[in-house]
């Protein structure tokens, strides 16, 4: 949102359920990120409305929610509208897991350097996250996978058709030297084209945190 005119905004919550919703008149300017495999188009931003709706419950170890962002441009340029559900599971103290499904339905595509009512695309996009927190051993798994077709203009998403694989493993001591606290990590990623196999990127990166008296 660039240069709102006015909005509204409520807001709930209860002991098991929890929603909030905003809608915002925006005159537009900027630009909406196109997402590609192997790169990040940009179209200029038209005037918008918008409505962004929020929904959560717990039900003890399980969360669940859903989302929904409509997106509707001005003098009849079309619109995105993204929507779907997510849910976090605490198998036991130490495992968590956490999964999202979206789905999108475009019909303002990018022609003449800006947004126009065009042919209609769809996409989807799955996510799953496992993570492991202990007191001195971290671990994390990740996997991405977006359909060429995916374009959320509300959200920030600069990768559309590739399956993403994410990894990071963490370890760490106590009173090490002069030392509170010592980590060891590495992180891993690999991003490869949904459409081809062919690799996009991938990167293996170490890392050391470490904690002194005094707050250093």
């Amino acid at each position: 949102f660039t240069q709102p005119r006015g909005g509204l905004r409520a807001t709930w919550r209860g002991p098991q359920l929890a929603g909030s919703a905003f809608a915002i008149d925006d005159r537009g300017g900027g630009l909406v990120l196109l997402p590609g495999a192997f790169g990040t188009d940009v179209a200029e931003q038209p005037a918008s409305r918008a409505l962004v709706a929020r929904l959560r419950g717990d039900a003890g170890a399980l969360q669940w929610g859903a989302l929904a962002a409509l997106r509707h441009y001005a003098d009849g340029r079309g619109h995105n509208r993204v929507a779907g559900p997510d849910v976090g599971w605490q198998i036991d103290p130490s495992w968590r897991l956490r999964a999202q499904w979206l789905q999108s339905h475009t019909t303002a595509q990018p022609l003449s350097g800006g947004l126009r009512l065009g042919d209609a695309s769809q996409g989807q996009r799955a996510l799953a996250k496992l993570v492991y927190q202990g007191d001195r051993r971290e671990a994390e798994l990740g996997v991405d996978l977006v359909d060429a077709g995916f374009r959320d203009d509300t959200g920030f998403v600069a990768q559309a058709g590739v399956r993403s694989l994410q990894a990071r493993l963490a370890a760490g001591w106590a009173g090490v030297g002069p030392f509170n606290e010592l980590w060891l990590n590495v992180e891993g990623q690999q991003v490869r084209s949904r459409a081809s196999g062919e690799l996009v990127s991938q990167g293996l990166s170490p890392g050391l945190w470490v904690t002194g008296a005094h707050n250093l």
